[in-house]
């Protein structure tokens, strides 16, 4: 029954998150007169209300805040830091190897004066820092945790990074025109066109690269216990370095190495895939090596 219970628990609050998004994503749009499209309120209203659900979620399931891995203040600071400098670490070679593959060439229009590039650095250090702190507590939180609790470990990292990556992708494209919004409709037709846009094939090389992405956070966070701090640090510099990256850079869709990318954003495709299951696979033997020094 526990085991039913946390693997059925994300995709119900998931369902919940979606009603209550989509009936106050309906009032909105009419409350501002279409000026905003109804697909995308919808969407940064569950993705709101997902975080919203992690504090009520971890009182119903008795979980504590050291439970999901977060630290006292002081080190959870520190870990932030550290995590920050992992995740430049782990990135930058990729974007490196993109502009040295010329799949990643430099805007001709891009703006390098060095008040703009600090201005722009700011906003994307800051939105980087916002998205880390609503995702990780989430998936590496929450989810991991119930998962690894009940049906184990590799279990647990499976299902919470196909949950994380499968969320960039259910997602609403559709426009449905201000005279043509109907409650009942209007909620069948987002569905329809979100869960069309998970199952279409061109997503398979974004949506490996971020499983491979939860993969790497999700095993950092296990081995560090209480290293939520690393995970939201890694993150953030991630998110950090491919919003000043898109920016900056444009894809060269005549490259020959362009297949290593994909259209989600310019970045993320087959390259960020294989390295990460390399740092994985580097970062798992390092860890044993260490553990049997200390024995």
């Amino acid at each position: 029954m526990d085991k039913l219970k946390a693997a059925l628990t994300p995709l119900l609050i998931f369902l919940f998150c979606t009603l209550i998004g989509y009936v106050l994503s309906y009032l909105i749009f009419f409350g501002v007169d279409g000026q905003l499209k109804l697909n995308k309120i919808v969407s940064k209203a569950v993705l709101i209300l997902l975080v919203i659900s992690i504090y009520p979620t971890m009182r119903w399931l008795k979980y504590s805040k050291e439970d999901i891995g977060f630290n006292t203040r002081s080190i959870f600071i520190k870990q932030l830091g550290q995590g920050f400098v992992i995740g430049l670490l782990t990135l930058i070679p990729v974007l490196i190897t993109l502009y040295v593959l010329d799949i990643n060439v430099l805007k001709e229009s891009a703006d390098w004066s060095v008040l703009v590039v600090l201005k722009r650095l700011i906003v994307a250090i800051f939105l980087a820092l916002l998205i880390s702190l609503a995702e990780e507590p989430l998936f590496r939180g929450v989810l991991l945790t119930s998962m690894a609790k009940k049906i184990g470990l590799w279990a647990g990292i499976g299902i919470s990074s196909v949950c994380y990556a499968a969320l960039h992708f259910i997602k609403p494209k559709i426009v449905i025109p201000y005279q043509q919004v109907g409650f009942f409709d209007s909620f069948e037709r987002l569905g329809i066109d979100a869960i069309n846009n998970l199952f279409n094939a061109d997503i398979l090389p974004a949506f490996a690269a971020l499983f491979m992405v939860g993969s790497f956070l999700a095993i950092i966070r296990q081995r560090m216990g209480l290293g939520m701090g690393i995970c939201i640090g890694c993150h953030a510099a991630w998110v950090m370095q491919i919003k000043m990256s898109k920016r900056y850079f444009q894809a060269n869709l005549d490259s020959d190495w362009v297949w290593l990318t994909s259209p989600y954003d310019g970045i993320i495709g087959p390259l960020v895939a294989f390295w990460m299951f390399f740092l994985i696979i580097i970062y798992l033997g390092y860890s044993r090596q260490s553990e049997k020094l200390v024995k």
